[in-house]
């Protein structure tokens, strides 16, 4: 056998297995789509409906894919079925009546062969029975009933107060609010010192500054300590000039420095608020220039009544500017010029450090 005839053997079998194989996927084709036209209709012992009285489909259409391949939708078992012989009817599912007192029952709803389908529901309920409940006391026993205690553990957890975390304030690490130091300039311009004012106990030799200077005291020695607000005693005073029993308050600005450059005001008679770090803080009037205090407001340092009794008490720790904690060296005596002003001048005898109760109101 030649090369040829081999060849034409091989077309012999194409030709025959392929129509073959056309021909067995067509009926496999057929017979899942059924195209016989004698249909099966299987159904349930409660459908309405009716194969020999359903509606008769073309015979030469090929017929649906067969329902039982296909998945059934959600909402199969609740749509409403025709019946088969009017076609008219509706079959509704039926309804469920709940009465307190039974157990559910099912009533099925009817169903009318008029042309309008009509609906009609109605659902009744009955009031539950009245029940009356009658307690019966138990006999008294002669052994008490022991009564079980419960022990309740309750567990408190105690949450730390806030507190100041800003470096910048002078309360760092305290509570809250924080507390932020406010330095002001000096006013005016500045002048030497008088010879005649001195630092410690007044003597009755007394300095001026003009209105619109001022003057910077070196401690030296004794040096003010500023510490914390809960010192709330005197640590400064002011000694103005005697005038008769007690002085006239001139206009004045008391700052305190550490180094001579930044400046903290702790005493501003003129400025119309009442300096509550002073026991002159409660004296009434509005801050007036060469206003008369009485004696009995002032501080005496002997308490022996030798010395005039015209100190004016300041508690640095806790003036509104809020100086740091540290130690001051430098005390800005300010006489202001103020169109208020009735003299042009403050005059005072001298400035200590001391450290003493405010006297309280």
């Amino acid at each position: 056998m030649n090369r040829t005839q081999n060849r034409r053997r091989d077309w012999g079998v194409i030709i025959f297995i392929l129509p073959f194989g056309v021909l067995l996927m067509l009926f496999v084709g057929q017979l899942a789509i059924r195209m016989n036209p004698n249909w099966i209709v299987e159904g349930e012992m409660n459908s309405y409906l009716d194969p020999q009285t359903a509606a008769k489909q073309d015979q030469l259409v090929v017929p649906a894919i067969s329902g039982d391949i296909l998945t059934p939708a959600s909402w199969w078992d609740t749509f409403l079925t025709p019946i088969g012989d009017s076609g008219s009817g509706l079959v509704f599912p039926p309804f469920v009546i709940f009465e307190p007192s039974t157990t559910p029952s099912v009533t099925p709803s009817p169903t009318g062969a008029s042309p309008t389908p009509s609906v009609t529901a109605s659902a009744t309920s009955t009031p539950p029975p009245s029940s009356t409940a009658t307690a019966t006391k138990k006999p008294k026993d002669d052994t008490p009933t022991p009564v079980a205690t419960t022990a309740t553990a309750t567990a408190s957890a105690t949450t730390p107060a806030p507190t100041c975390t800003d470096v910048a304030a002078n309360n760092n690490g305290g509570s809250l609010p924080c507390i932020y130091p406010t330095s002001t300039p000096l006013v005016g311009s500045p002048t030497p010192v008088p010879g005649n004012i001195e630092v410690g106990a007044p003597n009755g030799s007394i300095g001026s500054v003009p209105d619109g200077y001022y003057i910077i005291i070196n401690l030296g020695s004794p040096i003010l300590v500023v510490s914390t607000p809960s010192d709330t005693n005197a640590d400064l005073v002011y000694y103005e000039q005697a005038s008769g029993p007690g002085i006239q308050m001139d206009h004045v600005i008391i700052s305190i420095s550490m180094d001579g450059s930044q400046y903290y005001v702790v005493f501003n008679w003129g400025d119309g608020i009442p300096d509550d770090n002073s026991n002159v803080g409660d004296v009434s009037g509005s801050e007036g220039d060469n206003q008369p205090i009485d004696a009995s407001e002032l501080y005496d340092p002997d308490g022996a009544g030798s010395a005039p009794d015209t100190g004016v008490l300041i508690d640095v720790d806790n003036a509104v500017s809020n100086p740091p904690p540290g130690s001051y060296q430098y005390i800005a005596i300010q006489a202001p010029d103020l169109p208020s002003n009735t003299d042009t001048d403050v005059g005072f005898d001298s400035v200590d450090v001391v450290d003493v109760p405010i006297p309280t109101p």
